[in-house]
């Protein structure tokens, strides 16, 4: 099913969770009537196949960032408007839970050592009129907060599934960037956390990003 993720301004993000399992073998499991569209333009991106992108999007946790795009971030909205019509999805970020990941020395080449990983990030993509807008992190970020019911998950414990080379780029910025810690402007974390989030940032921010192998594409 649907459900709005609160932001402290608009409910520009949604959440979908997969129904669980159909009993009716027969027949798919619903998703949104968007998601043929959605999904055809992941796997051109991406170079997947299109109806594993269907399959996957539909029966994994979904985070959307859903809006108009302007000028600039701070003019997205998620309302229509004569100039850029309704609302339409923007970024699309997967969740998974991987039982264990593997630190990336570079894009190619990756440690043979387990670790643990609390959240893995499937599908990571963007509209390509909305790119380079902070989408994607503004997705990662609610996905740590709103995945787990009662636990935000540290940024240094999210794997990401076999990344191109722009995913790579992003998970190393992402772990090394510690502006990244904040969630959003309505941030209420008190300095102990602050302070306790840049030590294991600094400790982290010496290791490449975690990497694990999605199921399907």
């Amino acid at each position: 099913g649907v459900t709005g993720v609160q932001t402290c301004a608009l409910p520009i993000f949604v959440l979908w969770r997969p129904s669980g399992t159909n009993n009716r073998k027969s027949k798919q499991q619903d998703h949104p009537s968007q998601w043929p569209l959605l999904a055809e333009m992941i796997s051109k991106d991406l170079g997947t196949h299109e109806l594993s992108a269907l399959d996957h999007i539909t029966n994994q946790m979904v985070f959307l960032y859903i809006g108009n795009v302007g000028k600039n971030i701070n003019q997205l909205q998620n309302k229509p408007n004569k100039k850029n019509g309704f609302s339409r999805i923007l970024g699309v970020v997967t969740v998974e839970f991987p039982r264990e990941a593997y630190r990336m020395i570079s894009l190619h080449e990756r440690s043979l050592t387990p670790e643990k990983a609390t959240l893995g990030i499937g599908i990571m993509w963007t509209h390509p009129i909305a790119r380079h807008k902070g989408i994607a992190t503004l997705l990662v970020h609610a996905a740590r907060k709103h995945a787990i019911f009662g636990m935000q998950v540290s940024r240094h414990n999210v794997a990401f599934s076999s990344p191109t080379q722009a995913g790579y780029n992003f998970a190393i910025n992402y772990y090394s960037n510690d502006n990244n810690t904040s969630s959003n402007r309505c941030d209420t974390s008190k300095g102990h956390n602050s302070r306790k989030n840049k030590e294991q940032s600094r400790n982290s921010n010496l290791r490449g990003p975690l990497v694990y192998e999605m199921n399907v594409l």
